[in-house]
């Protein structure tokens, strides 16, 4: 890969020249750095592993927008910062954007038949026990529409943590059009109001950490980004006399950083370390001293 690529370009499978591509059925099969087409019952997932030698974490990177003029699927966001990650890293491509050619955000909320996080997490559950990772030491990372399936995953993984930069909380919030075409094409057409009644867990993240609310949450916000801080932010924090305090997460930190760009940037790559650490810190407090942050 080009060094003087911009720090958050998406990589599309084709700029992963060295990385061999592996047909599979069983995500346990996954035993070196490739690219792999994993068969989910009959669900195809793409998938970028990176493992690391000696290490007992694992990195799942979700996807935001993918502008599909511009690139193919699958596409792999913060790649280039696999050598970085200090856990073994696995991206994650959003299968049912696959389907269609025009979309290019799906938030992993699968089809109106089916949760696609369901097989997802079958995927994960598969890749982690092969690496011998237990179910505390799972990071989900992912920004904007990627932040939005990060913390939704905790659902299906509440002793795991999260990193979310600028998410979406709410997909009937989102004032874009993302949705509306989403739910034209994969759910029938049904209005935002329909969809937020049918489907509250695949609409918002409070639903989906109900039970889960001891998971813990690295929520990182840029405060110029102002659809995102007034729309979604508010969803987990709410202003108390000036501080923004969470009633729906007991273990979580809030990193707000500032960048004039909004969301169309993300967080800067320096940072990616010391989130982290600050998710390692959290696990560490929760379970008393059984996640060792210095490890991570």
């Amino acid at each position: 890969m080009d060094p003087k690529a911009p720090a958050l370009r998406p990589v599309a499978v084709t700029h992963l020249r060295d990385m061999p591509r592996i047909e599979l059925s069983d995500p346990a099969g996954m035993a070196g750095p490739a690219v792999y087409r994993i068969d989910m019952g009959g669900t195809k997932i793409s998938a970028a592993f990176y493992p690391k030698q000696r290490n007992d974490r694992l990195a799942i990177f979700f996807s935001g927008f993918v502008n599909r003029k511009q690139l193919a699927l699958p596409v792999f966001r913060r790649w280039e910062w696999h050598a970085e990650v200090p856990a073994h890293a696995l991206y994650l491509s959003d299968p049912t954007l696959e389907t269609c050619e025009d979309l290019g955000l799906g938030w992993y909320i699968g089809t109106a038949e089916r949760d696609c996080m369901e097989y997802i997490a079958v995927l994960i559950r598969g890749a982690a026990q092969s690496l011998g990772v237990a179910p505390r030491d799972i990071v989900f990372y992912g920004s904007s529409g990627g932040g939005f399936a990060a913390l939704r995953a905790l659902h299906w993984f509440p002793k795991a943590s999260a990193i979310a930069v600028n998410p979406q909380t709410r997909l009937t919030a989102f004032r874009a059009h993302s949705l509306t075409n989403y739910l034209n094409r994969f759910f029938g057409g049904i209005s935002k109001e329909a969809f937020a009644q049918t489907y509250p867990l695949r609409n918002a993240v409070v639903e989906a950490l109900a039970e889960c609310r001891d998971s813990s949450v690295i929520y990182v916000q840029n405060r110029l980004d102002e659809h995102h801080v007034t729309s979604h932010l508010c969803e987990l924090y709410e202003d108390r006399e000036g501080v923004l305090t969470s009633t729906h997460l007991r273990h979580q930190r809030l990193i707000l950083f500032e960048d004039p760009q909004g969301h169309d940037t993300a967080e800067p790559r320096a940072m990616m370390p010391g989130l982290f650490r600050a998710a390692a810190e959290l696990q560490d407090r929760r379970f008393g001293g059984g996640v060792q942050a210095q490890n991570v």
